[in-house]
């Protein structure tokens, strides 16, 4: 009787689970159609519609290195013989080919627009600093090119990329991108690049061999910092170099707080004029703009070793430069809403400053300099570049403000204020007199 329940209550089981089972077979989904195609280097980009997976096979050698264009680089996946081949540098989308076989690249769904994949072989160039150029071939469709350079301790190189967008991969497997140029590389620091004085990423470069992008069709150079010691309102220098290519000037004092330097261009090529200039920076001093073309000012911080440093191709064995490194005048402070102050003007063309107490927005001035004399008072942060959370100021950029007052122009506003700023009054040589500041907190009505 027992065995015969057992036997009813089993066959029951069996008929409630079967309906349920082909529901759960025809509720599960279709697989993604999966495109398959087998390509060699150069071959044109394999197209994947949405909603669809891709693979993508190839044969390559051992040391190869390879990377798939069209999707993000992270996310690319490389298989060989079953199993995963890992990311030489992580999350740059390049893989060395541990040997030689056939690989296949696996694409995932994008369920929003169509993928377009191309398998990509990589063109290496040796690149010596301070050796000959590099001219990398001209653009051919599935490679693309990057040039080795070999890292020192203490080196500090210029690179000419002849690219916009900058990818750096280092020995220690971290991936640099950013935007901007030329590349600037130095052991043990953050990377940079010549029009921009902050960092592109968060890595440093390191020792040892180093691959950077670099165009197709392009002269490629790497050229190592031109480092001179300089003294303010001391002995002109020289600059020469062996080659030409983008390089970087480094100029080395002992800076004294508060102090305003800045470069005297005297017979050459210009170093420090707009058109020329690709980018000023002070890691220990901070900086102050100009819109003109007579050059940046240095407003130093704190005492101490200072470097003062600029990318430019304008020097070299055959364009040599002379420059001297002057220091401005200092004249009483700018206090918002307070007295007038007086930048007086002796004919020697040197520079003078007044630095702000407090922040404003106007600057207006009188003098009473002779006719077919000029002048310009420009006004600025003395670390700009920065846009912190400034309640006062538009898109919170509060410390960017800029004005200018001259001869012509006796007053000017500026859109963001000006937090502590530096005044730099810029006198042609032979103009005498003297020109009155005030700085006001707000444009008025």
């Amino acid at each position: 009787m027992t065995w015969t329940r057992t036997l009813a209550a089993s066959i029951l089981l069996a008929g409630l689970a079967a309906p349920l089972a082909t529901t759960a077979e025809a509720a599960a989904p279709a697989a993604a159609p999966v495109v398959r195609a087998f390509v060699t280097y150069g071959d044109k980009a394999v197209t994947v519609p949405k909603n669809s997976r891709g693979v993508v096979r190839f044969r390559g050698l051992k040391g190869d290195l390879v990377s798939l264009s069209g999707i993000i680089p992270a996310r690319a996946r490389l298989v060989h013989a079953g199993r995963r081949v890992a990311q030489r540098w992580d999350g740059g989308g390049v893989f060395r080919l541990p040997r030689t076989g056939t690989y296949a690249f696996r694409v995932g769904i994008q369920h929003y627009r169509v993928q377009k994949v191309g398998l990509l072989k990589v063109r290496l160039h040796r690149l010596e600093t301070d050796g000959r150029a590099v001219r990398t071939p001209k653009q051919r469709r599935g490679y693309i090119d990057m040039a080795v350079v070999t890292m020192a301790r203490g080196d500090r190189i210029t690179i000419d990329s002849g690219r916009t967008e900058q990818r750096v991969y280092l020995r220690n497997g971290d991936t640099c991108v950013g935007y901007g140029g030329p590349l600037m590389l130095r052991t043990g620091h953050a990377i940079k690049v010549a029009n921009d004085v902050s960092a592109i990423c968060g890595a440093e470069a390191v020792r040892g061999r180093t691959l950077v992008r670099v165009r197709s069709g392009h002269r490629v150079t790497a050229a190592s910092a031109l480092e001179v010691a300089v003294q303010p309102d001391g002995a002109p220098v020289t600059l020469s170099a062996e080659r030409r290519a983008a390089r970087e000037l480094v100029f080395s004092f002992a800076g004294t707080a508060d102090d305003l330097v800045y470069f005297d261009e005297l017979s050459g090529p210009a170093v420090t004029r707009a058109g020329v200039l690709d980018r000023w920076e002070a890691p220990v001093s901070s900086l102050l703009t100009t819109r003109a073309n007579r050059g940046a000012s240095f407003f130093v911080a704190t005492s101490g070793p200072t470097e003062i440093s600029t990318v430019t191709t304008a020097v070299r064995r055959h364009a040599t430069a002379r420059v001297r490194l002057r220091k401005a005048i200092r004249v009483p402070d700018l206090v918002t809403d307070g007295p007038a102050v007086d930048v007086p003007f002796d004919g020697s063309g040197t520079r003078l400053f007044s630095v702000a107490a407090g922040e404003g927005q106007r600057i207006e001035s009188t003098h009473d300099v002779g006719p077919g004399q000029s002048w310009t008072v420009e006004m600025g942060p003395r670390a700009p570049w920065s846009c912190g959370q400034e309640p006062g100021g538009p898109m919170g950029c509060g410390d960017n403000g800029y004005l200018q007052v001259s001869d012509s122009i006796p007053s000017a506003s500026s859109l963001f204020y000006l937090r502590a700023p530096v005044a730099v009054a810029f006198p042609t040589p032979g103009t005498t007199g003297t020109v009155s500041l005030r700085l006001l907190p707000r444009p008025t009505s």
